[in-house]
Parts: C-alpha cells; structure tokens; sequence
C-alpha cells in the first residue's frame, strides 16, 4: 500500500526541482563555491519545508483553528444567516452550468443551518471578481443552489455587487440594517473565517448605532485539515497540492494583516 503512495513522487515537478537543486548544492560544495552551494541548499529547503503535508497543514491549521467549529444544532437561532460567495465557478465557456469548487460546503451549510430553524432568511453576498459580460453574480448562482437544495426563494436575499471581503462586508451589513436584522450568523471556509470575521466586527461597529447594534455569529465551514492519521512519511515528501495549500495561507495570512493596519 505505501509504496503505491510513493511511486507518483518520482514523476513530480517538485520532486524534481528538489532533486535538481540537491545536485546544484552537491555540485558547487565540491567546486568550494559557498555562495553558489547556500543559495542551492536554501532553495532545496524553503520548496522541502513549504511543499511538505506537515508544514502546509500547519499554518492552514493556524487559520481554521482560530474560529470555533459549531455544528448546527449548537448555534442560537439568528435574523439571517449571511453567505459569502466562493463556493461556485462561473459558468464560463466552455463551461454550461455554474461549477461548484472547493468551498461550495458554504452553501450547503447554509442551507442546513436554514432548514434547521436558526434563521428565517439568507443573505448571500457575492458578486464578480473580474466582470464577465453576460454573466451573473457569484451570489445568483449559489442562489440557484440554495433553490436546488430547498430553500424557497423568498428567503434568499442577494447582495451581488462586492468584489472581495471587504465589499461583502461593506455592503451586507447597510442591507441587513435596512432590513432590521441584527444577530447574523456568518458562513464561510474556516481558513477565510479569520479576515472575514474581522472585517464583518469592524463595518458592525462603524455602522452600529443606538438602534441598531449587529452581533456577528462566526460559523466556519470548508474544513480541510482534520485529525486523520496517516503513513508518518508521506507528511514529509513534498507535492503540489501541499505548496499550493501553503502559498494560499500566506496570502490569506497577508490579506488579513492588510486589512488589520487598514481598517483600524
């Protein structure tokens, strides 16, 4: 079983890189050339550490542990529940119908969390990223999911117009104030839940008044690092799939800093 884990790691770009910049550092330690040798071994290690499982896991882990993780029964019942969008793929050419992705557990959730009785309407926030002629809204088409998956279209309220995390929380917040709901449960991925949260808790404040006070519910969904165990040498062969899970932290990391020394 372990070795038909390990075959596909000889055929790897990442496998390869390392073992190109294992022989560079081998090369130039043999030619005494220090500067050459250190750059080959400094490189080999960042792509080891940040392609490994362990370490990828680790700083995904930091972000999804910031937030506890409720199931539905657990939660107090609410307004609304709002719904950021990122759980569906555009349906671009070639492509015929909205695609779901990685983070669609946000919708599903939020369906779950509605037909539970935790509140009586959904707010989905999403629009485009990059405008598409002809297309929808992020947030029409994780609507049409919803539809699919029973909840009735008079409870699904949209905000189609933000184009990142800050918008969605910019824009949702003055609709659910004009709405009179003020105790919202946020779905998101549990990685996104620490920026998004922030950003909701600082627009709730701003926009806060003596009439109208919103309290912000984090429900983390989308959970990919869980207590599953494992060969203890496949979390340190690096892959893909692992330094793409590290450079996504980071940026999330980043964006969250960005916003912490912005919206102050």
């Amino acid at each position: 079983m372990i070795w038909n884990k390990l075959l596909p790691y000889l055929l790897y770009p990442t496998t390869w890189c390392l073992c190109l910049l294992l022989i560079i550092a081998v090369m130039a330690w043999r030619l005494d050339q220090t500067l050459l040798r250190n750059l080959a071994f400094a490189g080999f290690s960042l792509l080891w550490i940040t392609a490994s499982p362990w370490f990828s896991n680790w700083i995904w882990g930091s972000l999804e542990n910031a937030h506890d993780i409720h199931a539905a029964e657990d939660i107090e019942e609410a307004d609304a529940i709002v719904l950021l969008g990122g759980g569906v793929q555009l349906p671009k050419p070639p492509r015929v119908y909205a695609d779901l992705n990685a983070a669609a557990d946000r919708v599903l959730q939020a369906a779950l969390l509605f037909k539970a009785g935790k509140a009586e309407r959904i707010l989905v926030s999403g629009g485009q990223v990059f405008p598409q002629p002809g297309l929808g809204s992020e947030a029409d088409y994780q609507k049409m999911i919803l539809l699919q998956l029973g909840v009735p279209d008079s409870a699904i309220i949209l905000e189609p117009d933000s184009r990142n995390t800050a918008q969605n929380a910019e824009f949702t917040l003055p609709l659910a104030r004009s709405l009179g709901y003020q105790r919202l449960i946020l779905i998101t991925s549990a990685y996104h839940m620490p920026r998004s949260n922030y950003l909701f808790e600082y627009y709730a404040e701003k926009l806060g008044s003596a009439n109208w006070q919103p309290e912000i519910v984090p429900f983390p969904t989308d959970i990919r690092v869980t207590d599953q165990q494992g060969p203890v040498l496949l979390g340190f062969l690096p892959d893909a799939g692992s330094l793409a899970m590290t450079q996504e932290a980071i940026r999330e990391y980043l964006g969250y800093w960005v916003y912490r020394f912005s919206y102050r």
